[in-house]
């Protein structure tokens, strides 16, 4: 083999294990993006039930006879005001 055939087959060599390089790493990022998006989803969807959560606590508190003002934002922020007389919780 003369010079140039060994520096082509190298060429060739080297690119064919940066695409096998490629490859697996779109592979694996493939495998992440899986996973991120079942989490996403999870996340979602217990978001979800969580603001649901809060708004029938919210109508119970309502019935009850108290204000509650929670929000989101509130909750993140750690501070709600209650208005009305606080629950007595029964005895035990």
């Amino acid at each position: 083999m003369n010079q140039l055939q060994i520096s082509a087959q190298e060429s060739r060599r080297k690119k064919k294990e940066y695409m096998d390089t490629l490859e697996r790493r779109a592979a694996v990022l493939e495998d992440e993006n899986v996973d991120y998006r079942h989490r996403l989803h999870q996340l979602e969807s217990d978001n979800m039930t969580l603001q649901l959560q809060l708004k029938r606590f919210q109508q119970l508190l309502h019935q009850a006879g108290l204000n509650l003002n929670l929000s989101a934002d509130s909750i993140g922020e750690h501070h709600s005001t209650v208005s009305g007389p606080l629950p007595v919780p029964p005895d035990v």
